[in-house]
């Protein structure tokens, strides 16, 4: 389900004035302080709302707990026949740091009462400014609806449960797994209907409220408004004794502040094994699991695990153990596929578009950000590399001294190795064609295409990389920071340099998962391996947002450095990809990033030559979608 929304930014140009004011300050390195040794502050952009629903504590006209679904923009709840829509109270979760308005009024979770007969726009604002809007729309049923839309048990219910069980619906069966020696005499379900009562037998059934003894199956009989009935028949089956099973393990976004939507994980039981096959891109070190199990209790070593509660550090595989009522145990070794080896974001965070799934859409946690050292180096903070702050030729406060140097291919390699510039630390090298197209920013409408407040006073012409052009190798890489533009040149030209240091960013990871999808598990990324017709850019984000290739709904269309990370810049045949994609075309596949200087246009790159380049959006392009 996608969370991730459409997002109205629009950015205020920075003024002339900042940049002035930068070249004036100067350097009196006494302290760190004094050094100008600061990070730069990024403020969170996440604007999701995270759950959305009408409590019965809350609403005295409900008889039951309402939850809305929410699938991309749109958040839809269901009331029974005799709710009341005109003046209900919504619970809800929004993302961390957030805001939520409606009309420009502030909504209090669990507080503030809205009339529902129409939609109604929730806008989430993030701490950065952007926003994300919501379309609330609350519906009736009908005079005949009589369904069991949910059913569960609650722990906090039941006192006997470890953890939440939600039952199996399966046209009118309700099954539901629990734990051997549990007491089933007078469990406490929770469920949600569109009828207009519920019954066992002749006793009305309050979801919540009402026990009942499940040792044998139940029938709960929904009546409709207009007296017609649907019979649900409920089981209940204990776990033996020897049972040890972890039947089921996710991470919830309402137990983990750090997430936009809810991830579950893939157990297979035969292996002992959990793969939350993710894409979190965010701090593993502390996220909470919410999990189910036959056993009697479950641990990591010695430490007791309680589910949606206990916090573990994620980073590597973590083994739990499941101990059965008869003191037998297994250990399931659980493993989160995180972005070890993440894609720098794009830094756009303007919308360009109505329709959904344009790079601003799903700006990650991986946005640009930057550390200025005060001792004339930067430190990208998403993929470490430390970077020479003035380009070659500048330097001083503000890198207002001197004039831009320039350098054949040869001459930049060695100016750069032999650390010319005197910079601290050692290893100091040209970087290559992925690092350099890194910290292009594609915000910038105007100006260079840097942020420059980092890197003050970029020169707005071509600079080189060190990545060899493999089709024709008397030419070399490199990237053009008036406009973001990546190609490649004759090794003999004069170009500018900034030199870098550090571990070189990775290659791509290929691996074919056999459903005509490829993971790359260097950055957990999923592509889709098929081929697309050509199309225009909006039909392009339309495309990959209602895939459901493989099973899947949250395709995107990737954003410029996700799709240009396939560029394989070692192989001289074309297309410029790995032989995994045996159907690729080589030819120029578009991005979600829109090319800010001509919003007509939108990046794309191109697989017959590696180029990074832009083209109109009426224009058409192949498609390749990414989750």
């Amino acid at each position: 389900m996608k969370t991730q929304n459409k997002i109205y930014r629009f950015l205020a140009p920075i003024g002339l004035t900042l940049l002035l004011m930068l070249g004036l300050i100067s350097c009196k390195p006494a302290t760190n302080e004094d050094a100008g040794i600061t990070p730069l502050s990024v403020q969170s952009s996440e604007k999701s709302m995270r759950s959305f629903q009408f409590t019965s504590a809350k609403n005295s006209n409900l008889n039951e707990d309402i939850v809305a679904v929410i699938e991309g923009s749109q958040i839809t709840a269901t009331l029974p026949v005799s709710g009341d829509p005109t003046n209900l109270i919504a619970t809800f979760i929004a993302s961390d740091k957030s805001k939520v308005q409606v009309n420009s009024l502030a909504q209090e979770s669990g507080v503030t009462a809205q009339d529902f007969s129409k939609a109604i726009t929730y806008r989430v604002i993030a701490e950065d400014g952007s926003i994300a809007d919501y379309e609330v729309t609350v519906t009736v049923a009908s005079a005949t609806a009589k369904e069991l839309s949910a059913f569960r048990f609650l722990k906090t219910d039941n006192p006997g449960l470890a953890a939440d069980v939600t039952g199996v619906i399966s046209g009118t069966n309700i099954s539901l797994n629990l734990p051997f020696g549990t007491t089933v005499t007078a469990l406490v379900a929770s469920f949600s209907t569109t009828g207009q009562k519920v019954q066992v037998g002749t006793t009305a059934q309050t979801s919540q409220s009402t026990a009942n003894d499940f040792t044998n199956p139940v029938t709960y009989r929904v009546t409709a408004e207009d007296g017609t009935v649907q019979d649900y028949l409920v089981t209940v089956t204990l776990a033996l004794a020897s049972s040890k099973e972890l039947t089921s393990f996710q991470f919830l976004a309402t137990t983990n502040a750090q997430l936009s939507a809810d991830v579950t994980g893939v157990i297979d039981q035969a292996k002992l094994k959990i793969q939350l096959n993710s894409h979190i891109r965010t701090n593993p070190t502390a996220l909470i699991a919410s999990f189910t199990t036959t056993g009697s209790n479950v641990q990591i070593a010695a430490a007791a695990q309680t589910s949606g509660s206990t916090a573990n550090d994620f980073t590597s595989p973590i083994t739990y153990t499941v101990t059965a009522a008869d003191g037998s145990s297994q250990n399931y070794s659980v493993t989160v596929g995180l972005t070890l080896n993440p894609i720098p974001d794009t830094g756009q965070v303007t919308g360009y578009t109505a329709t959904l799934g344009e790079d601003n859409d799903y700006n990650t946690s991986n946005q640009q950000s930057y550390t200025v050292n005060g001792d004339g180096t930067v430190t990208d903070n998403v993929t470490k590399l430390v970077w020479q702050q003035c380009s070659a030729g500048l330097s001083g406060a503000g890198c207002a001294t001197g004039t831009g140097a320039i350098y054949t291919s040869a001459n930049a390699l060695t100016y750069c190795s032999g650390n010319t510039p005197g910079l601290p630390g050692t290893g100091w090298r040209l970087p290559t064609k992925t690092e350099l197209a890194w910290i292009v920013d594609s915000e910038p409408a105007a100006g260079t295409t840097i942020n420059a407040k980092t890197f003050p006073s970029t020169v707005a012409g071509t600079y080189w990389a060190s990545t060899t052009y493999a089709l024709n190798t008397a030419n070399t890489w490199s990237v053009y920071f008036s406009n973001g533009m990546v190609n490649s040149l004759t090794q003999a030209a004069s170009l500018y340099v900034r030199c870098v240091r550090g571990s070189a960013a990775p290659t791509p990871n290929l691996v074919d998962n056999g459903d005509q999808t490829i993971t790359d598990t260097a950055r957990s990324l999923t592509w889709d391996k098929r081929e697309t017709t050509i199309m225009a850019w909006d039909a392009a984000l339309t495309y990959c947002e209602t895939s459901a290739h493989a099973g899947q709904t949250d395709w995107r269309l990737p954003n410029r450095n996700e799709l240009a990370s396939l560029v394989d810049n070692t192989i001289t045949t074309t297309p410029l990809i790995n032989a995994a994609f045996s159907n690729a075309v080589a030819s120029f596949y578009w991005t979600s990033t829109t090319y800010a200087p001509n919003t007509a246009n939108a990046w794309s790159v191109g697989f017959g030559n590696g180029n990074i380049s832009n083209g109109g959006k009426a224009g058409n392009s192949y498609v390749r979608c990414v989750r």
